[in-house]
């Protein structure tokens, strides 16, 4: 099974909810643009899901994919229930540098 790439969209650039299957086109953000055709190097007809952060993904196929553009066919759409749990981390204040790098990679590590 092939890889499906996600692109983040921003809540902005969500098209509304659709009434059915099909949500039109949407045109990926710059920055994730440049992303998707230089690092990724998608092609036209390559399946991705794009996500707004508040829980919305939008699953389609890439229709256009130019020098600077990408502009995604949604197919379908789902929203996705936030976590039943809830982390908060605390952190104490440190002096040394080197206490403070190690508490960045061990709480992204959580």
């Amino acid at each position: 099974m092939p890889h499906v790439h996600r692109f983040f969209i921003g809540p902005g650039h969500a098209p509304a909810p659709a009434d059915g299957v099909g949500a039109g086109l949407v045109e990926l953000p710059p920055q994730e643009a440049h992303h998707a055709l230089h690092v990724v190097r998608i092609r036209p007809d390559d399946a991705v899901v794009l996500f707004d952060g508040c829980g919305r993904e939008l699953a389609g196929r890439v229709a256009e994919a130019d020098r600077r553009r990408v502009s995604v066919a949604v197919e379908s759409e789902r929203q996705i229930p936030p976590p039943a749990l809830r982390l908060t981390l605390v952190q104490a204040g440190l002096h040394r540098e080197k206490s403070v790098e190690e508490l960045i990679r061990r709480g992204s590590e959580v």
